[in-house]
């Protein structure tokens, strides 16, 4: 991904990309992100601070219609998201919950990641696919919040 990514910032499809950061070694990438920190201090921050309208994440689709394509998710839409869903079911500070969902999919980002940004709440996420099972067969209760959006239309 990192390798389709430097080729679109090569054929000037992404004019604004500055830096690509790696969390390893990766083909395309200007720096792994250990390096990236270290290269940081007061006097020459890691970068600007962001914009609500800058881009947060580019999450891609499944391909379910055709080819996969990469969305660019704004942190204004994610908070946005986060805060509509946190009024939606009255989540605080005080609240714990499970991240169970794929790390890879939009919805964890917001129901894992935003909502608890913007709430404050803890999340716990379990160290292995087992442990979430368990914890689904021990608690049924754990999933209702995430199932009682899904209402049928009409």
């Amino acid at each position: 991904m990192v390798a389709a990514i430097a080729a679109a910032r090569a054929d000037r499809a992404l004019p604004d990309l500055g830096l690509i950061v790696s969390f390893g070694p990766a083909e395309g990438a200007d720096l792994e992100f250990e390096a990236f920190c270290a290269a940081a201090s007061p006097e020459r921050p890691r970068c600007e601070p962001a914009r609500l309208d800058d881009p947060h994440e580019i999450i891609f689709t499944s391909g379910t219609t055709g080819t996969p394509k990469g969305v660019m998710l704004t942190f204004d839409n994610l908070i946005a998201t986060a805060r509509a869903a946190n009024t939606f079911d009255a989540l605080t500070e005080r609240e714990e919950v499970v991240a169970y969902l794929p790390m890879a999919w939009v919805g964890d980002h917001v129901f894992s990641f935003a909502q608890a940004y913007c709430a404050g709440y803890c999340v716990n996420c379990p160290e292995s696919p087992d442990t979430a099972q368990l914890l689904f067969r021990a608690a049924p209760c754990v999933r209702k919040p995430a199932h009682h959006h899904l209402r049928p239309h009409g």
